[in-house]
């Protein structure tokens, strides 16, 4: 017995196709294929068919379909034998699938294939995988049932893996050089979907490496101009580094000779030791990381790679510093800053497992400093002197971070998983499977929650047994998460909503707030929510589950962060972070933080701010509002978080979490 799901559903056998009943029976079908080889309780069975309102007899109408769809199913089974396809199990039914036998768990299949074959080098073997997998689809998954919640969520999951696979093949086909192929499909990719950067990202890449420099300029102004009228935002720091590169004709997008012959060399794998290049133009900025590269010779013709020198990186094991008494500490996860387009987008591997030899750059009295910190790590900056002391190997591309219950939550949102670190051996102890693009995670009261935006879940993971025990659907592009007054709180971008979660696990409301919530705080007796594109905070009450005012901040209100006895907010378009105070609901400072904010935190002397697009964390004095020190970390730093105990400091010690990334 196959099954295809992928389109219209169809059943079928080595004779021929399976004619199926009447459209509950279909329905049927097709709820307990979303689950093969599980039971599906009755319960979800009877909500699925009817909906909120099922009629009096659904328990007894649900035995009546269930008889007729074994029957179909398994015509040759004796009268009153018992189901050996559909199968009664408690507390409800179970449909056996075989192996390969349902096209989509074949489809899952092969993309999870794809994923290995390409973090193994294996190019030619993922492209293959995913063509195969993609050529599954015959239109809509559950199209026919797409007036029911449950399958509208389940459709809407395999569609984004869809688009994920489709744009991994292309990866595949710029990483063996097909730009030129590429051109023409991508232009139709981006008519539909205009909102996917990653789709304008490869564009670019294509268009620059046929020769069409002008051409891939003009798409990113494209691409600029719909994110601006259909967001009202401007686009990410990774397709913003691409176009400078572009602008710049910088070496490194073009497609390496030997990237067809043997693409593995582009990097290096496992546990070797890696390099960082950096540039000696004068400007100190990192512009490219690679592994297996000879060092120029320093006489090199003009036009060459001769501006480049090698910096070999020690091995991870040993950039681990031990805490100092008396002393404050912000953790720093970092992200490749320029060299970030490169490696993303080319398709070489980003999680870079290299940490610089144990930096310690003191900064002078002169406001800004130095603070190197390697690629998809975290780094250890001491706050009391603003140095960069120890870092973190990460295993992966990472975003944002939460302390609590013991350890640093880090979340990974291409790999689909969160890691948890050792706070006093300083390392990685597991990474956990969540959902899909984790894009916020937080911790306490015995849990640790992950929203993940590109499934419409929240993961609820049990700290003790590092598992996750429930998986909550929410609404639409759920980014930022909180806890608070007993219950969990999720901004959903897209849906312009806020999802409670009680101590069940249950969403208990549905709040209505601002253009594209993107980040949420508790604390000071309010929920507060940052909404990007109309530059306002909501303010819930916990007690009535409504938005009791709303407070007009920056432009592109990012990150929101509670602390000091205000409510920061860090306008990502504007440049600034806001001051807001509880007591009268009115922004009482602005401060200039330069370009991009794109995190905030507080801890109990200080306010700290992230720059992805600089690479700089901003240290600010909540006593006057004003800049004391920005940092440069020579990175894309992500989430800030404040670990203060949580990260093994000794009594008196203090560390802040800043950030994570690419």
């Amino acid at each position: 017995m196959r099954y295809r799901v992928l389109g219209p559903l169809e059943v079928e056998t080595d004779t021929g196709p399976v004619t199926l009943g009447g459209q509950k029976e279909r329905l049927l079908l097709a709820l307990l294929l979303m689950r093969p080889n599980h039971v599906v309780p009755v319960e979800t069975l009877v909500a699925g068919l009817w909906g909120e309102h099922p009629p009096p007899t659904a328990a007894k109408t649900l035995q009546s379909h269930v008889v007729r769809l074994r029957r179909t199913l398994e015509p040759a089974r004796a009268r009153g034998a018992a189901g050996e396809v559909l199968i009664t199990r408690e507390p409800g039914y179970l449909l056996r699938v075989a192996p390969g036998a349902l096209d989509a768990a074949r489809f899952e299949e092969l993309i999870g294939a794809a994923r290995r074959a390409l973090a193994d080098h294996s190019v030619e073997l993922a492209g293959s995988l995913l063509r195969e997998a993609l050529a599954l689809w015959h239109g809509r998954a559950f199209e026919e049932f797409l007036d029911t919640d449950v399958a509208v969520a389940e459709s809407d999951r395999l569609a984004e893996l869809r688009l994920v696979a489709l744009e991994d093949r292309v990866e595949a086909d710029l990483r063996l050089g097909r730009h030129r192929e590429l051109v023409a499909e991508l232009e139709g990719l981006v008519r539909d979907q205009p909102l996917r950067e990653r789709l304008w990202a490869q564009l670019l890449l294509a268009l620059y490496r046929s020769g069409r420099q002008g051409d891939a300029l003009l798409a990113y102004q494209r691409a600029r101009k719909v994110l601006a009228e259909e967001l009202g935002i401007d686009p990410g720091a990774e397709l913003r580094r691409l176009h400078t590169a572009i602008l710049a004709q910088d070496p490194g997008l073009d497609l390496p000779a030997s990237a067809e012959a043997d693409p593995s060399r582009q990097l290096a794998t496992g546990q070797q030791e890696a390099a960082q290049v950096l540039s000696l133009d004068g400007s100190a900025q990192a512009s490219r990381v690679a592994a297996g590269v000879e060092e120029q010779p320093p006489g090199q013709a003009a036009g060459s790679r001769s501006h480049l020198r090698l910096v070999q990186a020690e091995p991870a094991d040993e950039v681990v510093d031990l805490p100092k008494p008396g002393g404050e500490r912000p953790v720093v996860a970092a992200r490749l800053r320029r060299p970030g387009w490169r490696l993303a987008v080319a398709g070489f591997v980003v999680v870079l497992l290299v940490a610089t030899a144990l930096v310690a750059d003191r900064i002078g009295n002169g406001g800004s400093g130095d603070a190197r910190i390697a690629a998809n790590s975290l780094g250890l900056i001491e706050a009391k002197s603003d140095a960069l002391v120890g870092q973190v190997p990460l295993e992966a591309r990472s975003g944002q971070v939460a302390v609590g219950e013991g350890a640093l939550w880090v979340a990974n949102n291409e790999q689909g998983t969160v890691s948890r670190v050792d706070p006093a051996a300083r390392r990685v102890v597991q990474p956990i499977t969540v959902g899909r693009d984790p894009a916020g995670v937080a911790a306490g009261d015995g849990a640790v929650w992950v929203a993940n935006s590109g499934d419409r879940s929240v993961s609820w993971i049990n700290p003790s047994t590092n598992t996750v025990v429930k998986r909550v659907l929410v609404g639409n592009g759920p980014t930022g998460i909180a806890l608070g007054d007993g219950a969990v709180w999720v901004a959903n971008s897209l849906d312009n909503s806020v999802s409670r979660i009680d101590d069940t696990g249950r969403v208990a409301a549905r709040i209505g707030v601002g253009g594209t919530p993107s980040g949420v705080a508790a604390g000071l007796g309010a929920v507060w929510v940052s909404n990007a594109t109309d530059g306002t905070v909501s303010r819930i009450s916990p007690s009535s589950n409504a938005v009791v005012r709303s407070i007009s901040v920056g432009n592109g209100p990012k990150a929101i962060a509670v602390g000091a006895d205000a409510v920061w907010v860090a306008n990502s378009l504007d440049g600034t972070v806001s001051r807001i105070d509880p007591a009268s609901d009115t922004v009482v400072a602005t401060v200039g933080v330069g370009d991009g904010p794109s995190a905030v935190a507080v801890s109990p002397s200080a306010v700290w701010a992230t720059s992805e697009l600089r690479g700089t964390v901003t240290r600010l004095d909540p006593a006057t509002n004003t800049v004391v020190r920005t940092i440069d970390v020579r990175s894309a730093p992500a989430g800030p978080q404040w670990p203060g105990t949580a990260c093994g400091s000794r009594p008196g010690g203090r560390r802040a979490a800043i950030g994570a990334g690419s």
